[in-house]
């Protein structure tokens, strides 16, 4: 059985920066406008995301041990 971790990456539409968590898309109750987050696992602190730059963790490390996500 593989265990391997659930998580996300995106950048931030503030900052501009990388977040990891987890991946929350929901419609408001219009249902004209969507949202994409992501929420940190440790903080509970929650991101507004560009859905393009959106990646899923593969499970792998690539030769400098960092996480790869597609």
């Amino acid at each position: 059985m593989n265990n391997r971790e659930i998580l996300f990456r995106a950048i931030a539409i503030h900052g501009n920066e990388w977040v990891f968590g987890n991946y929350i898309h929901s419609k408001r109750m219009s249902g004209r406008s969507c949202e994409y987050r992501i929420v940190d696992k440790d903080t509970g602190l929650e991101s507004d995301i560009i859905p393009e730059t959106l990646g899923q963790f593969t499970g792998k490390l690539d030769i400098n041990g960092n996480k790869v996500f597609e």
